[in-house]
């Protein structure tokens, strides 16, 4: 016999929620840099006859792979024109700049932990 009004859900017991995935930020992030001024990601923008295209960058291949939040376009045809790179210096720059941002990201962790374990121990009381 059907009870009505009662859900499904009452009958089983509650489930452990899934654990969140844990993101590592490591240097491969930080040394992954395109030489490219243009380049996003892999990606090449153009305006060509005031429509806005999509190319593939000239110099890494990254527009094949996935990677969160870009989704790979392995048959997207290559720029072939003119495009601008930065220096030496200026790629030094960008790579010290995303170091400083790993590091700030490993920072704001490890002050979690220490909170977290604060909160713990004050729970016993």
């Amino acid at each position: 016999m059907v009870e009505y009004g009662r859900s499904r859900r009452d009958n089983h017991q509650e489930e452990e929620p899934t654990p969140r995935p844990k993101v590592k930020i490591g240097k491969a992030w930080a040394e992954d840099l395109c030489t490219v001024k243009d380049c996003y990601d892999g990606f090449v923008s153009r305006e060509i006859k005031g429509y806005s295209v999509l190319f593939g960058c000239p110099v890494c291949d990254r527009f094949k792979t996935n990677t969160f939040p870009n989704t790979a376009i392995p048959t997207l045809k290559r720029w072939m024109g003119r495009y601008g790179t930065y220096t030496d210096e200026e790629m030094a720059r960008r790579k010290e700049d995303r170091l400083s941002v790993v590091e700030s990201i490993r920072e704001q962790a490890r002050r979690k932990i220490q909170f977290d374990n604060i909160d713990e121990s004050l729970s016993g009381l």
